[in-house]
């Protein structure tokens, strides 16, 4: 079976639903899959090259250099004891695009 959370909810919002939905298959041991297609998607995204008309811009050239640090914070749990350094990485990505 797999789960799909679909590309076109917010970012903002995470996917309580199916998360609970699939902790509800694994206690009745289900085989399945979760596919957050949201993330996949933001993450394909976050990957692609530096646009040209951001190339003189030293804020975005440095975020896009460091966004791979950038994404291993965010998936780090301690982050999230640090509520000052989570909104300096959040914002990071923000301004960037």
């Amino acid at each position: 079976m797999v789960l799909i959370y679909p590309p076109i909810a917010k970012p903002c919002e995470p996917p309580a639903g199916i998360a609970r939905l699939s902790g509800m298959l694994a206690r009745n041991e289900i085989n399945h899959y979760l596919l957050d297609a949201n993330i996949e998607g933001l993450l394909y995204l976050l990957r692609m090259p530096m646009p040209a008309e951001k190339k003189d811009n030293n804020w975005t050239k440095r975020a896009f250099r460091n966004r791979e640090v950038n994404l291993s914070l965010l998936r780090n749990p301690v982050l999230y004891n640090y509520p000052d350094r989570y909104k300096r990485t959040v914002k990071r990505f923000r301004t960037s695009s």
